[in-house]
């Protein structure tokens, strides 16, 4: 492509488009120009070219100085794009030092670039604005040491920082810092956004809610780490060093601490859960430098304006509502009883007498158990049951509440009373339970309809045979319409509706009630395979001594169980239920939870009472931490059996 090919194709004189060229076109329209320009930049027509000697005139080059002290590599590559859509081809130099920096400019402004964008460094030698001046070129600003302005097109810090921590205080965070690595120019406006933001909230900011590792040694105050429920960093590798921080001081991410990061792309990141971040619009940047020099370079009238977009979110998974606020609320549905805990050395056979050796009374039943054992691992409770106005209804009332678990779904009623529960102990922990109902077969579908709010605030929801069935599958339905997870636990009872099971998350039989409720199967994995089949998305078979049998249809794993010297199992598998609920709730995988849940339940065993030997959280947590959850059966220890025994039926008040 000559000279008189672009005349043509332009329309034009060869003298126009050489004026053109060589910005002597003082008298030539706007029009002309700008149709004679669009041809030159599509053929990227160079003007003499082989001729090494400089002329005066239009190389459709722009050189760009980036700081290597930036992570502005994807911004380089933005403007590199945007550059050769106008039609300019780019250089492109990186500067690690103030020398280099004036050593690179020095060498760009030698191939006569048509314009400059400059990435100008903190540390910038005085000569080199001189000397780009002095070559009379147009040159762009991108200077993140100075406020943005008309020739300084850089990102507002200030706004990223303000929409960082907005992110987390609408999430109702309020204990909050902030992190980077440095306290430079841009960190600085950084920590003033995120400290207004705070401000604008009502939330007292101050210079202690700002880390600099530079400053700490390169750690984080553990004032900070364990006493904040979100955090702010200036960074994504920020944010990486307190992923894995925060793993190390057992704060995960984000049930305990939420993060929010800052990303100059929108490719996915490498953390996991996925971090959220505040996305520099670096795309909008590169694009308003572009079109601003473009415009000088071309010799058009350009709008004198810095640049101004607001950053956006990548939503991802590293925050959520503060733990406080998550939504930690367990529905237990099930029974009440009085229990009367009769110790002797062996059940006495048919027509035989022994001699007791202990009688002890306390509050029990399944769902008082569950809810006792829920409540004890540190979330909120919440029991639906009835009970008789009497005396040992009164107990297990004011039992629940000094237990912390919340009664306003526990009734009262006067044609029944509390149910109790006779369970026989044997010298090795061992029991046979036999109960009366009582009360709880008074717990109705009206019952459970006036607690329905309760279950659109659960995460999940513990069910039991133990009540009328009717309320079981009422309280099922409803749980499973708000998106909460059901155990069932079967006691007492011979079938389990399809309807029921195809609603369930956890079944979880012992080996008396799977034989008794799938006669058929031969083994384990059948029987399991069955209620699988009819809809369960867990079987969990418990086995006493043996431990516990659990399969979801494509994952299956026995579990040894916790050695323990045995006094009562009678409510080890509510101690289980519970701690497999409250281990789940936390964000603990199946099998990991079974493992806490076995040594919940071995805990359970070595007291008398049923709530007695539930397992509180800090008591679980330190032996989780000090890897006593491992232990398996041992021939000489007596191990606890958390398989409950057949359980009889009892009448009930007319």
């Amino acid at each position: 492509m000559n000279i008189r090919e672009i005349a043509k194709l332009a329309g034009v004189s060869v003298a126009t488009v050489s004026k053109v060229i060589n910005k002597k076109d003082q008298n030539i329209s706007e029009d002309t120009r700008r149709r004679v320009l669009k041809i030159v930049k599509e053929y990227n027509y160079t003007p003499y070219a082989g001729v090494t000697k400089q002329r005066e005139g239009k190389s459709f080059l722009v050189a760009i100085a980036l700081d290597a002290s930036q992570d502005h590599e994807y911004l380089g590559s933005l403007l590199i794009e945007d550059f050769r859509r106008e039609g300019y081809s780019t250089l492109v130099c990186r500067s690690g030092s103030a020398q280099e920096e004036f050593r690179n400019l020095t060498a760009m402004l030698g191939y006569s670039p048509d314009g400059l964008v400059w990435d100008r460094r903190e540390d910038s030698l005085d000569g080199c604005l001189d000397m780009i001046r002095a070559r009379d070129i147009p040159f762009h600003l991108m200077d993140t040491h100075s406020p943005p302005a008309p020739n300084n097109s850089c990102i507002d810090f200030w706004q990223v920082g303000y929409t960082a921590a907005r992110q987390l205080i609408q999430l109702r965070h309020t204990q909050l810092f902030c992190l980077a690595r440095r306290r430079g120019y841009s960190e600085g406006c950084f920590f003033q956004g995120f400290q207004m933001a705070c401000l604008d909230s009502g939330i007292a900011a101050n210079e202690s809610m700002v880390c600099v590792l530079e400053e700490q040694d390169g750690e984080v105050p553990g004032r900070l780490l364990l006493g904040s429920t979100g955090a702010v960093c200036f960074s994504e590798d920020m944010a990486a060093y307190l992923y894995e921080l925060s793993q190390l001081k057992n704060r995960r991410v984000p049930k305990y601490l939420s993060v929010v990061g800052v990303q100059g792309n929108d490719r996915d990141c490498f953390l996991q859960p996925r971090l959220t971040s505040v996305l520099l619009p670096y795309r909008e940047l590169s694009a308003h430098i572009c079109r601003r020099l473009t415009a000088d370079m071309d010799g058009f009238r350009a709008i004198e304006a810095a640049f101004v977009t607001k950053p956006s979110i990548i939503s991802g998974q590293s925050v959520d509502v503060p733990f406080d606020f998550q939504k930690k609320k367990v529905v237990v549905v099930g029974s009440i009883n009085m229990d009367t805990l009769i110790s002797l050395e062996r059940f006495p056979q048919m027509g035989e007498t022994t001699l007791v050796q202990s009688v002890a009374v306390s509050p029990g039943g399944k769902g008082l158990n569950q809810a006792v054992g829920i409540s004890r691992l540190g979330l909120e409770a919440y029991l639906i049951g009835k009970i008789g106005k009497d005396y040992d209804g009164a107990d297990a009332f004011n039992y629940l509440k000094d237990n912390h678990v919340s009664t306003e779904g526990v009734s009262h009623t006067s044609k029944a009373s509390t149910g109790r529960a006779y369970i026989h102990i044997q010298g090795d922990g061992e029991g046979g339970i036999a109960i009366y109902r009582g009360a709880n077969d008074t717990l109705t579908v009206h019952d459970i309809s006036q607690n329905i709010f309760v279950f659109q605030m659960a995460s999940f929801c513990l069910l039991q045979t133990e009540v009328n069935i009717d309320a079981v599958e009422y309280a099922a339905r409803l749980a499973y319409n708000e998106h909460v997870k059901i155990l069932l636990k079967p006691s007492a009872i011979d079938s389990v509706p399809d309807s029921l099971l195809q609603k369930v998350f956890i079944f979880m039989p012992n080996e008396n009630e799977i034989g008794r409720l799938c006669p058929g199967g031969e083994t384990y994995e059948e029987k399991a395979g069955h209620f699988l089949g009819k809809g369960a998305k867990n079987v969990i078979i418990t086995l006493g001594s043996r431990g516990c049998y659990w399969s979801d249809g494509v994952r299956s794993k026995y579990f040894k169980a916790a050695s323990f010297s045995t006094v009562d199992t009678t409510g080890a598998a509510d101690a289980f239920a519970a701690a497999l609920v409250a281990c789940l709730i936390r964000g603990e995988d199946m099998e990991t939870a079974i493992l806490y849940a076995n040594f919940a339940a071995g805990f359970s065993t070595v007291k008398l009472g049923a709530c007695a030997g539930m397992i509180d959280l800090p008591t679980l947590e330190f032996h989780i931490n000090s890897g006593h959850t491992d232990q398996e059966a041992s021939d000489n220890a007596s191990v606890y059996s958390y398989t409950d025994s057949i359980q009889i039926k009892g009448g009930q008040n007319q």
